[in-house]
C-alpha cells in the first residue's frame, strides 16, 4: 500500500490563500525545492538547481530558487551560489513551520527535487497536495509518485541542461503549471489519502483475518 500523507498537511492545503509565507521568501518566478542539506544527501540535486539558475537567469531575470531545509552541507552550498554569481537569487530558508512550509509549496511556481537517490519522496505528496507542478528525474522512487506529462515532468540523471531546460518550459507555460498542478492535487485524493490507507489497511487485516 502506498504511504498517504498526513491528514494535518492536507487541512492545511485547503487554507492555502490564507497561510503566511517566511519574509524570506523572494518574489517573481520561484522554484522551491525541500530537504535536508546534508553532505551525506547531495543525491537530492540542489547543486544543479543552483546551476540551472545561473543558466535561466539571463531569460527569466526574475528568477529565484528558494530552498526550504537545513544542515551541514549548506555553507558549501551557499558558497557555491556565490561562485554562480546567482547568490542573491538562491534564498536558504532553514526552520520553517509546518504552516509556513506548506505557504511556501502554495507559493511557488514549480517544486523541483532532481533527486537521484530517493525512496518514496513525502515531498512530492506536499507539493501535489497544494497543487504545485513537479520537476523531478527519472530514477528511484520519485518514478512512484511523479507522472511525466501528467503531474509533472521527469528529466534524465545528471543531465543539468536538460533540467534548465525543463525548469524554463514549465516557467514560461502558465497553462502546463496549472494543468500538472491540478492532476497532481486530484491524484492526491484518489490514491494518497489517509482515509484511502486507512480503507485500504482495512481490506488487508479482513482478507488476512
Amino acid at each position: 500500500m502506498p504511504w498517504s500523507l498526513n491528514p494535518a498537511f492536507l487541512r492545511l492545503a485547503e487554507l492555502r490563500d490564507s497561510l503566511e509565507l517566511p519574509p524570506e521568501f523572494p518574489h517573481g518566478h520561484v522554484i522551491l525545492t525541500v530537504g535536508r542539506l546534508a553532505a551525506s544527501e547531495r543525491y537530492k540535486g540542489v547543486d544543479d538547481l543552483i546551476r540551472a539558475v545561473s543558466q535561466l537567469r539571463p531569460t527569466i531575470p526574475d528568477l529565484h530558487l528558494a530552498v526550504a531545509g537545513d544542515g551541514d552541507d549548506l555553507m558549501r552550498l551557499e558558497t557555491l551560489a556565490a561562485e554562480m554569481n546567482v547568490n542573491n537569487s538562491v534564498h536558504f530558508l532553514p526552520g520553517l513551520s509546518r504552516e509556513k512550509l506548506a505557504a511556501c509549496y502554495a507559493r511557488a511556481n514549480v517544486f523541483a527535487l532532481p533527486s537521484t537517490g530517493e525512496g518514496f519522496g513525502l515531498v512530492f505528496l506536499e507539493a501535489m497536495a497544494l497543487g504545485t507542478p513537479i520537476v523531478a528525474v527519472a530514477a528511484g522512487g520519485s518514478t512512484d509518485l511523479v507522472e511525466n506529462e501528467v503531474n509533472g515532468l521527469l528529466v534524465p540523471a545528471h543531465n543539468p541542461e536538460q533540467l534548465a531546460n525543463v525548469l524554463a518550459r514549465l516557467l514560461n507555460d502558465e497553462a502546463l503549471r496549472s494543468a500538472l498542478g491540478r492532476r497532481g492535487l486530484e491524484k492526491i485524493h484518489g490514491q494518497y489519502s489517509f482515509e484511502g490507507f486507512e480503507s485500504a489497511l482495512d481490506k488487508t487485516l479482513q482478507d488476512l483475518a
